[in-house]
């Protein structure tokens, strides 16, 4: 039967190429489709995460942990919490780029030992410390602490540049803390040895910059420990951790898990002497997945039409080949064929294309998908544009479903006319009968249903108009009703195509010429014969021209929001030069700006028009006896 079935592939080879090729589409874009839906969800939830760091000017993903020790209370709430936070990454399945520990004294009382003016100088000062500092700094002036205290009693300390301005501190000063006091009962002496300052800008390690630990002496963490996390020490003290995750291994299927974590976290470590900050991420990850149901339904809503086109052209292509072939099957049946051997030769034949169009199709399903990614606009393409694609189990589900499904289309025909004697063939080809969804009304149906899609959309106009104003995306199901409506249009057209040439056939068939007469009765004889391919014709020029006009109206409302929220195609922000660094000599002296030259701009060749903007984020309005935060915008 092998044999057979591959004599009938050679000799029909043109007609089994069409249907390979549809194969190949129908599982090329259904496969396409969890592939694409993946990797936009993980772009997406990707730049959710760069858009809050390009706008907040801070890294997106962050836990902040806060342990309390006061007296020798609280120590088994912080130990807990710093327990928690050493296996993060394992318990919220996400790996993380940095941790900093950063221990730190209640404020405390310290007297220089160093003459300033000739006055003695007593403020407020912390002892800290950071894990990691050495790694990630740099001296600016003197050098780095000891990690032990000295032999004359002294613990070694270095500041950042803002606290040696905040404090009035220099390299080689001595400080006293009267109320901090070793195992002895005397209080402890630090000395400055020198200033430190990041070692790279773009590391992550400063998440808090040296410039907020203006008040801190930073010593060296483990003897930061050995002496006042001792078992039985009564010191006040802090523990803060910083944990930064790897935003980039978050994956859409985690992003339930996380929001649920993270919440739970918060929850059960919120003690007195213990709490977790509700992280900032969490409305991204609520962000994205409100946005991630209507991305699918709208991604399925766009690609079913098509995949709904290349089965009606399986089925189509099948249905030709089959017609060519019922005189073979009426003789095979006359010469006692059974049912199971005519499907069995169907379905070898049918599995074998299939199989060589899932292979085939499973890689153009790969490329279909990198060819959208790279694309910025219709039949535009964007080299720099890259979209992680990755073929998963799921992907080869949808692969196999695929298959099965061009099988089914090729078999139904099969199933239809098995039965068939020669007899019955010479009979079924002599009538003409009306296909099933003109009896069914299905065309009807489908107008209706889109015309009611048609009028909740008018009715809702306003409500839509104040979606898009508010950032929102439209309804998905909009796009269903316009493919609904071409759907419907198309099949009603050509019920009204058989009754036009039905009535222009009868008006003039008495004064027609031989020809003319012949044509006309061949096309009432064979309607429901190309009525199939007409529909399809239909619906693809139709789906391409509606598809091309939304992706170019899409396109052009984005650029349109692009031009309404910046307003300019380059804005500058210019330095003011000013006297701080002044005030490391006087601290009085006072402050002032110079603002820089704006006339220049306009001399730049190109320039068509150009504004002076002030904008501020943390203004208030007055509104009765509330306080409204707003954005505030003056133009000139």
């Amino acid at each position: 039967m092998l044999h057979l079935v591959i004599q009938r592939i050679l000799h029909k080879k043109w007609m089994v190429a069409s249907l390979l090729i549809g194969n190949i589409l129908l599982i090329a874009i259904t496969v396409s489709h969890p592939m694409y839906q993946a990797a936009s969800k993980r772009h997406m939830l990707t730049d959710g995460f760069t858009n809050y760091l390009e706008e907040k000017n801070t890294y997106p993903m962050v836990v902040r942990t806060y342990g309390r020790v006061r007296k020798g209370t609280g120590r088994a709430e912080t130990n807990a919490l710093n327990e928690f936070v050493r296996n993060i990454d394992k318990l919220s399945g996400v790996g993380i780029k940095e941790r900093v520990c950063y221990l730190n004294l209640v404020t405390s009382t310290a007297k220089s030992l160093t003459m300033h003016d000739g006055l003695d100088s007593e403020q407020k000062i912390m002892i800290g410390a950071l894990e990691g500092l050495g790694e990630h700094s740099k001296i600016l002036s003197g050098s780095m602490y000891a990690k032990t205290v000295g032999e004359d009693g002294f613990i070694e300390a270095v500041i950042s540049q803002s606290a040696m301005i905040e404090m009035n501190l220099l390299v080689g000063e001595e400080l006293e803390f009267t109320n901090v006091k070793d195992s002895s009962g005397a209080p402890m002496h630090v000395r400055v040895t020198g200033v430190y300052s990041n070692s790279d800008a773009s590391d992550i390690y400063w998440y808090d910059s040296p410039d907020a630990y203006d008040n801190t002496l930073m010593i060296d963490a483990e003897l930061f420990r050995s002496l006042f996390t001792a078992k039985g020490s009564k010191y006040q003290l802090n523990e803060t951790y910083t944990v930064l995750f790897d935003y980039e291994q978050v994956r859409p299927e985690d992003v339930d898990r996380l929001i649920t974590f993270s919440n739970d976290m918060v929850t059960a470590y919120k003690t007195v002497y213990s709490e977790i900050e509700t992280p900032d991420y969490i409305q991204i990850l609520e962000a994205f997945r409100s946005e991630e149901n209507r991305i699918s339904v709208t991604l399925a809503i766009l690609q079913v039409p098509v995949i709904v086109l290349l089965c009606a052209f399986i089925f189509m292509i099948s249905r030709q080949m089959l017609e060519m072939e019922e005189n073979e099957i009426a003789l095979l049946k006359s010469r006692g064929a059974s049912k199971k051997q005519i499907l069995s030769m169907y379905f070898m034949q049918s599995a074998i294309l299939s199989g060589i169009s899932f292979v085939i199709g499973i890689f153009a399903g790969i490329f279909v998908c990198r060819i959208l990614g790279a694309s910025s606009a219709f039949l535009q393409f964007n080299a720099r544009r890259v979209l992680k694609v990755e073929l998963t189990g799921e992907v080869l589900l949808y692969g196999l479903g695929a298959v099965l499904l061009s099988m089914g289309m090729t078999l139904i025909p099969v199933f239809r006319r098995d039965k068939n004697s020669i007899v019955a063939v010479k009979r079924r080809r002599s009538r003409s009968e009306k296909p099933i969804w003109q009896k069914l009304f299905l065309d009807i149906i489908l107008l209706a249903v889109s015309l009611y899609g048609l009028y909740n959309f008018r009715n809702q106009e306003a409500e839509l108009l104040a979606r898009v104003l508010a950032g929102k995306s439209l309804d998905p199901l909009i796009f269903l009703a316009s493919s609904l409506f071409i759907l419907g249009a198309g099949m009603a057209s050509l019920r009204l195509h058989s009754l036009i040439v039905s009535l222009i056939y009868r008006v003039g068939k008495k004064n027609w010429s031989p020809a003319v007469y012949t044509s006309f009765l061949q096309l009432i004889r064979t309607r429901n014969k190309s009525a199939f391919i007409m529909v399809f014709l239909v619906l693809t020029v139709s789906f391409g021209l509606f598809n091309t006009t939304v992706a170019r109206t899409i396109l052009a409302n984005a650029e349109k929001n692009i031009d309404y929220m910046q307003g300019a195609d380059i804005v500058v922000t210019e330095y003011w030069k000013n006297n701080v660094a002044y005030l490391q000599i006087d601290p009085n002296a006072k402050v002032t700006f110079t603002e820089p030259d704006f006339g220049k701009y306009g001399q730049i060749k190109g320039m068509k028009s150009l504004a002076k903007v002030f904008r501020s984020s943390t203004a208030s309005v007055q509104s009765g006896s509330k306080a409204l935060s707003c954005d505030f915008m003056g133009i000139d």
